[in-house]
C-alpha cells in the first residue's frame, strides 16, 4: 500500500508534503522562492507570494526583494511600485539602488512614461534618501529631452547635481541638453 505518491526523482511533491502535515520554514521559502527566480518562473513566484499573502504568512525583506524583481522582470511596473511602497510603509525597509534604476528605467523607457519616472525619482531623494544611479539621471534626461519637454530635463539636471547627490555629467548629458535647446 502507498501511503505518499512519489515523483520522478523520488522525492514526494510540494503538494503531498504539505498534506501530510509538513510546515515550511521561512528559510525553506525563501530557497523555494530563489529556486524559482533562477528558473525564471516570474508568475509561479507571484503565484505564490500570493498565496502566503493570503494566509498571513510572515515573510522576510529577501523574498519581498524576490517578489518585486518578479513584478520588474514581467514589466508589471505600477504592480512593481505600490507593491515597493505598501512594503517601505509596512517594514521601512527600502529597496536597493538597483531595483530603482529598474523601476524607474521601467517606467521611463519601456512605458515611455518619464514624467512617472521622474515622481518616482523625485520620490526616492526626498522622501528616502536613495540615491538611484548617475546613469539613471541620464537616461531620464534623455528622455525627456528626446520629447522637448526641457523644463523637466533641466529639473532632472539639477537634481543629478545637489549637494546631496552630487553626480557629475558628462558630454553625452551636455550634448543631449545643448541639442534639445
Amino acid at each position: 500500500m502507498k501511503l505518499h505518491s512519489r515523483t520522478s526523482s523520488g522525492l514526494f511533491s510540494l503538494q503531498s508534503l504539505l498534506k501530510s502535515g509538513f510546515s515550511p520554514t521561512l528559510n525553506s521559502i525563501d530557497r523555494f522562492l530563489r529556486y524559482l527566480y533562477r528558473r525564471q518562473k516570474f508568475n509561479c513566484i507571484l503565484h505564490f507570494y500570493s498565496q502566503l499573502d493570503s494566509k498571513k504568512i510572515h515573510i522576510n525583506h529577501r523574498i519581498y526583494s524576490i517578489v518585486s524583481w518578479a513584478f520588474l522582470n514581467l514589466n508589471r511596473y505600477e504592480d512593481a511600485e505600490k507593491f515597493i511602497n505598501t512594503q517601505i510603509s509596512k517594514s521601512s525597509i527600502f529597496p536597493r539602488t538597483h531595483m530603482l534604476d529598474s523601476l524607474i528605467h521601467g517606467f521611463s523607457v519601456a512605458r515611455d512614461d518619464p514624467n512617472k519616472a521622474l515622481s518616482i525619482l523625485r520620490d526616492c531623494l526626498q522622501n528616502h534618501g536613495a540615491f538611484p544611479s548617475s546613469l539613471t539621471f541620464c537616461s531620464l534626461i534623455y528622455r525627456f529631452v528626446a520629447k522637448g519637454e526641457m523644463d523637466k530635463a533641466i529639473e532632472v539636471l539639477e537634481m543629478m547635481t545637489n549637494k546631496k547627490v552630487n553626480y557629475p555629467f558628462d558630454n553625452f548629458v551636455c550634448s543631449a541638453v545643448i541639442s534639445g535647446f
